[in-house]
C-alpha cells in the first residue's frame, strides 16, 4: 500500500472518530438537558412561589362525593384513614376532617395530659391542686377534699364551654383548652376524670387509689 493511500485511511479513521466523539457529546448533552428539564418539571410541579409542597397521602373528597361514598369512607377511618372533606369549589378554605373516634382519643391521650400542681398551705390549713392547663384549680382542708373540689369545678367549666364553644374558642387563652376538656367530658364517671387528671403525677396516684372505692 502507498504511502498516500495509508494517510488518506488514516484521515478517514479519524473523521470518523472524530464524528463518533461529536455524536457522543451531543448524546450527552441532549440526556444532560433532559434529565435538567425533567428535574425542573418535578421542582415547579412541587413548588409554589419558591415554597416545597408536601405530595398528598389525605384523602380529600368534595361534600357531594362524601355523602355518596360514606360508607367506603366510614370503613376508611375505621382502617386509621384521615378523610378530608369540604366545599372545594369555594372560596372558602374550611373543611372537615372524618376520622375514628378510637384515633382520635388515642391522639388526645398522648399528646394532652394534665400535670397537677398541688401546693400545701404554709400554716396547715388546707391544700390546692391547680390544673394550669385549662387554668381551673380546687381547695379543700384535706387533699382528698382539695382533689373532689377540683374534679367538680373542671366538670362545671368543661359543661360551660362546650355550651359555649364557639364564645370560648375565639378566646387566644381559652382556646387550647379544648382537647384538654375534650378528654374530660368523655369520662363517665368522676373517678374517670381523677385518673386523667393524675396520670403524669405519681404521688396524686397513691392518693387517689386511697380514696376511690374498691372493684
Amino acid at each position: 500500500m502507498s504511502v498516500k493511500k495509508k494517510v488518506q485511511n488514516t484521515e478517514a479513521e479519524t473523521e470518523k472518530t472524530n464524528k463518533r466523539e461529536d455524536n457522543d457529546k451531543s448524546k450527552n448533552k441532549i440526556d444532560n438537558n433532559n434529565k435538567r428539564n425533567y428535574e425542573n418539571k418535578i421542582i415547579s410541579k412541587n413548588t409554589r412561589e419558591g415554597e416545597l409542597i408536601v405530595p398528598k397521602v389525605l384523602q380529600e373528597r368534595s361534600i357531594s362525593s362524601t355523602k355518596q361514598d360514606f360508607p367506603s369512607i366510614f370503613k376508611m377511618a375505621l382502617n386509621g384513614q384521615e378523610v378530608i372533606t369540604g366545599n372545594f369549589k369555594s372560596k372558602s378554605e374550611d373543611t372537615v376532617s372524618i376520622l375514628s373516634t378510637k384515633d382520635f382519643k388515642y391522639i388526645l391521650d398522648i399528646g394532652f395530659k394534665f400535670n397537677p400542681i398541688i401546693e400545701e398551705d404554709e400554716e396547715g390549713n388546707g391544700y390546692t391542686v391547680a390544673l394550669d392547663e385549662i387554668m381551673v384549680f380546687g381547695d379543700g382542708d384535706t387533699l382528698e377534699e382539695a382533689l373532689d373540689d377540683l374534679v367538680e369545678n373542671t366538670l362545671d367549666y368543661a359543661r360551660m364551654y362546650f355550651e359555649k364553644l364557639d364564645f370560648y374558642k375565639q378566646i387566644p387563652n381559652r382556646r387550647s383548652h379544648y382537647p384538654y376538656l375534650r378528654r374530660i367530658v368523655t369520662c363517665a364517671t368522676k373517678e374517670e376524670v381523677l385518673e386523667v387528671i393524675s396520670e403524669c403525677h405519681t404521688n396524686l396516684q397513691q392518693v387517689i387509689s386511697k380514696i376511690l372505692p374498691n372493684d
